[in-house]
């Protein structure tokens, strides 16, 4: 997907949306986002600006409603979540599935987080703040998201106990060869199961580089 596409097809997607008149400018694409394609963009709504990201299959990728992005970060916003605020899911506007959020000011690159001292502060309080943001996730009542298709563990196993035994079944299968440490690890956590087998939701990849952080 080109940038002219998405200043020329967007504008009468928001005008439907909100009913007023709308331009889109500064339309640029950003690095990252693995399968999916990240835009930052400023629409005009009615002659005030609002800061938005576009996000979007990319060109080529079949999508699926198994993973339903848009409702999840909706739900998790809803919960109180420091995610970006979802604005719009997108229609056949453009040539991919899309959806838009709120642009909010920051980066995510984990060596600058972990090194400059312009982020000094942000160190001190990251560990905190990354812990109630996950705990909030986990909060979510699954009303809001078990119509969603979401990968689970089976119904007659604990949580913790799938997981392990998905990751050793990909380690087995991917590497011929001994590793005393991963041996080592899974025998030290498979002794430790824990016994809980509430459901609730997570993250999946939450880490430094899946964050936005400032100072």
């Amino acid at each position: 997907m080109k940038a002219e596409d998405i200043q020329r097809e967007l504008p009468a997607f928001l005008e439907r949306q909100t009913g007023k008149q709308a331009a889109v400018e500064n339309v640029v694409q950003l690095t990252g986002g693995a399968s999916r394609e990240i835009w930052s963009l400023d629409a005009i709504l009615a002659g005030e600006l609002v800061p938005m990201v576009l996000r979007s299959a990319a060109v080529g990728w079949v999508t699926t409603k198994a993973i339903p992005e848009y409702d999840l970060l909706k739900a998790a916003f809803e919960a109180g979540v420091p995610v970006p605020e979802p604005l719009f899911m997108g229609d056949d506007s453009l040539p991919v599935s899309f959806f838009l959020m709120r642009r909010i000011p920051g980066e995510t690159i984990a060596r600058r987080l972990l090194r400059d001292d312009e982020y000094s502060q942000a160190r001190a309080a990251l560990a905190g703040q990354l812990g109630a943001a996950a705990a909030r996730v986990h909060a979510i009542p699954q009303g809001r998201y078990k119509e969603m298709e979401l990968r689970e563990p089976p119904a007659d196993q604990a949580p913790a106990a799938a997981e392990l035994e998905g990751l050793e079944q990909t380690y087995r299968g991917i590497t011929p060869e001994a590793h005393p440490a991963f041996e080592l690890a899974f025998r030290w956590l498979r002794r430790r199961l824990p016994d809980a087998n509430e459901r609730c939701l997570v993250h999946g990849d939450f880490r430094v580089g899946n964050v936005i952080f400032g100072p």
